[in-house]
């Protein structure tokens, strides 16, 4: 057996370096570098979207362009209140125009023409529709 010197030998923490929490820095450095809750930076896009002027004119004739165009504009200014107004802008209002063409194929597949394949009432979908607009 090898006998160890006093240099060798591990040294042993006294108790105060024990008691010491060895995290303590940690904790201190992530508390300065958290980022914000997404509460407060919903908030703080809320504000920032208040201030903001709005135009109300537009070279389309259709509102919905001018929001999107808004959103697209703002998007890096407000990202949480443009990804939510995006979802909500992507919802269909109704499902009426759907309504419209399955009413459409009804009447064009009914019992006299039932052995209609799809590739044949879809077409004449088409065509019932451009009849009805005029096109």
């Amino acid at each position: 057996m090898s006998t160890m010197n006093d240099s060798q030998r591990p040294l042993k923490k006294s108790r105060t370096e024990i008691s010491v929490d060895p995290f303590a820095q940690l904790r201190t450095l992530s508390l300065e570098t958290s980022k914000p809750s997404i509460k407060d930076e919903l908030c703080a896009e809320l504000s920032h979207y208040s201030k903001l002027s709005f135009s109300t004119t537009s070279t389309s004739d259709n509102p919905s362009l001018l929001l999107l165009d808004f959103w697209r504009t703002n998007e890096k200014r407000l990202p949480l209140l443009s990804t939510i107004a995006k979802r909500i802008l992507v919802i269909q209002g109704s499902s009426s125009e759907s309504e419209r063409h399955f009413s459409a194929g009804g009447t064009i597949v009914s019992e006299k023409r039932s052995r209609a394949s799809a590739s044949t009432v879809e077409p004449l979908v088409v065509l019932h529709e451009c009849y009805l607009n005029g096109q």
